[in-house]
């Protein structure tokens, strides 16, 4: 059993580290074979799937979770039924608007499929936390990897070998198949020891209970990922899609640095933050400690991509992304403002100081919006890369400023 629990984050680790180098060298295959076009549309799928997740799941997670883990599996039957209520009441009404605003972006042809990857992408995300309240964690992230990271090594493998063709189409279907096979299996490890009956009512209390506490942190995440959303769909409109594949290039090398932090330094470091949270001189220790591990980590992933991009560069050989290649160190600089920040956001996330890190994130959007106009109106190039870093240099300041207000981090 010692043995076991030693293992687990190390294959957690590995399942993640495979999962993430899948999708770079998919967007790598992609960049060299496929057209600016294409790799622009998939850059705006991966960003509008991402942040539709939280605007039709509401982040109700973070409350039902909760309840969940306090009962038997054969009570979550009504509980699970009322929470689906809200999933169909979101489809209905966000995803339709979502599909709405992405049409002035992206071609209509492709509405079709962003709009079941949604769908499936939340579906087994919802599916993910259950499997995890179930104890079938082992379950949880085979399924996880098989959804976001194995489908991109056998497309790749299947182009290679010319058994589909190098298009967008071959790449999204093999992303939709890997969410219905992810989808059913997971239904299938879970669905032993559900119990749902006619009698089990939708309950309307529970929700506006869960929705209350959800909503407030849900706006403010929101608020930050518009940034990393608004940003492409903004950049389409100004620059066009192969621009956006450049861009989304770029944003996919630079985000290997926070994937490795959250999973090699803050998910270690912040849950013993909110243990002594009210031991200021221990919590002195950790936001110390998470702060060299993230700097130095950040730092030196920054030099191996720093070294590496021009023969990244050099083997893709197209010239829209010669021509954009200064956007990449704009991008890297954003990238490594916004690890930094997320110090002294964990600082306020474990004293439940949420309303100090939503002003931070409206104080960010409003800065994105303000700058990349004034950048526009000066015919910057690529302004809201630039954009991007004033948002999240604002945002680093405000929450250190935020941190430091009550007698240093206590």
């Amino acid at each position: 059993m010692t043995l076991g629990l030693k293992i687990a984050p190390l294959i957690n680790l590995s399942i993640r580290a495979l999962t993430l180098l899948g999708k770079f060298i998919l967007l790598f295959y992609m960049a060299k074979f496929l057209s600016a076009e294409e790799v622009g549309v998939y850059g705006l799928f991966v960003v509008l799937v991402s942040y539709s997740l939280y605007a039709v799941g509401f982040d109700f997670y973070t409350f039902s979770t909760r309840e969940l883990v306090l009962k038997d599996k054969k009570e979550w039957g009504s509980f699970l039924k009322s929470q689906s209520f809200l999933i169909i009441f979101a489809y209905i009404v966000i995803l339709p608007i979502i599909l709405f605003l992405a049409s002035y972006s992206i071609p209509t042809k492709w509405l079709f499929f962003l709009g079941l990857l949604i769908v499936l992408e939340h579906l087994n995300q919802e599916l993910m936390r259950l499997l995890i309240i179930d104890k079938k964690t082992v379950m949880a992230n085979n399924l996880l990897f098989i959804r976001s990271g194995l489908w991109c090594y056998l497309i790749i493998g299947c182009m290679i070998f010319a058994l589909v063709e190098n298009q967008l189409d071959s790449i999204l279907d093999a992303w939709i198949v890997s969410d219905l096979i992810a989808l059913i299996v997971g239904w299938l490890a879970l669905k032993k020891g559900l119990v749902f009956s006619k009698s089990q009512i939708i309950q309307i209390e529970w929700l506006k209970s869960g929705l209350k506490i959800c909503i407030p942190l849900l706006i403010s995440t929101l608020i930050l990922r518009a940034i990393t959303t608004v940003d492409r769909l903004w950049l389409e409109q100004l620059e066009g899609l192969k621009v956006i594949a450049a861009y989304s290039l770029f944003i996919g090398l630079t985000n290997a640095i926070i994937s490795f932090l959250e999973t090699g330094v803050f998910s270690f470091i912040y849950p013993k933050m909110i243990q002594e949270k009210s031991n200021s001189e221990n919590f002195r220790i950790l936001v110390k400690k998470m702060f060299f591990q993230s700097l130095g980590l950040a730092l030196l992933i920054s030099i191996v991509l720093v070294i590496s991009f021009p023969y990244f560069l050099h083997w893709i050989g197209k010239d829209i992304y010669y021509t954009y290649k200064h956007i990449f160190y704009v991008v890297l600089f954003a990238n490594l403002i916004y690890c930094v920040s997320m110090v002294p956001h964990y600082i306020l996330y474990a004293k439940h100081r949420d309303k100090q890190i939503v002003l931070s994130h409206i104080l960010g959007l409003a800065i994105f919006i303000l700058s990349t106009l004034v950048l526009i109106f000066n015919k910057v190039q690529v302004a809201v890369a630039y954009g991007l870093c004033c948002a999240f240099l604002s945002i680093l300041i405000a929450k250190v400023v935020f941190s430091f207000k009550k007698n240093r981090f206590v």
